[in-house]
């Protein structure tokens, strides 16, 4: 699996000595301390700067076990929301999926462009060669109403991406364009989300 898996730890004690007791348990303390000094840390700064108008409505990937679905309201939300720790999807090297979303409103309909990204090797950002799933743009967005989804983004995980949890961002920018719609971009109005 190369995203959004889950690591499982199991241990195992037995009757033993109180001394070794305690210098198993401050080992696995420091394990747990080096596991989280691992964690990526991705740019949280960027994303809409106001709550009016464009907004991602809905994300869905079906994943091999389980995926995202994810209907979101309105009043947007300012920056970037992060779902990575409620909904997820696992994916597998070499394997095929398709990302839906739609591409929405909570007002106007405006020329918007869309893009997402996946961390393919875990280092933290989305500029790596690759890591672009695909964009969407220059059309008007969904009305407040619409339920449908109106972009997809077809992508194939790499065989050398590395195991365990990445992360995927999808970013809807109001007036945004190519040059402009970059993983950490701030703008004015539009919406980011983090899976």
């Amino acid at each position: 699996m190369a995203t959004f898996a889950i690591l499982n730890f199991s241990l195992s004690l037995g009757i033993m000595h109180k001394t070794t007791l305690l210098k198993s348990l401050f080992g696995i303390l420091l394990m747990g301390a080096s596991l989280s000094a691992g964690a990526q840390s991705y740019c949280m700064t960027g994303g809409p700067t106001s709550l009016a108008d464009t907004e991602i409505r809905n994300v869905f990937l079906q994943g091999d076990n389980y995926g995202i679905s994810n209907p979101t309201t309105c009043p947007a939300v300012l920056g970037v929301r992060d779902f990575t720790l409620i909904d997820s999807a696992d994916v597998s090297r070499g394997t095929s999926y398709t990302l839906e979303a739609l591409m929405g409103t909570c007002g106007g309909n405006y020329s918007s462009f869309g893009r997402v990204w996946m961390d393919y090797n875990a280092d933290g950002d989305f500029t790596d060669a690759g890591e672009e799933l695909g964009t969407w743009g220059s059309s008007l967005t969904a009305p407040q109403s619409a339920t449908a989804f109106n972009a997809a983004f077809a992508f194939t995980v790499p065989m050398n991406a590395p195991l365990g949890r990445t992360r995927l961002r999808v970013m809807l920018f109001e007036g945004g364009a190519s040059a402009t719609a970059t993983p950490c971009a701030s703008y004015l109005w539009g919406s980011v989300h983090d899976y």
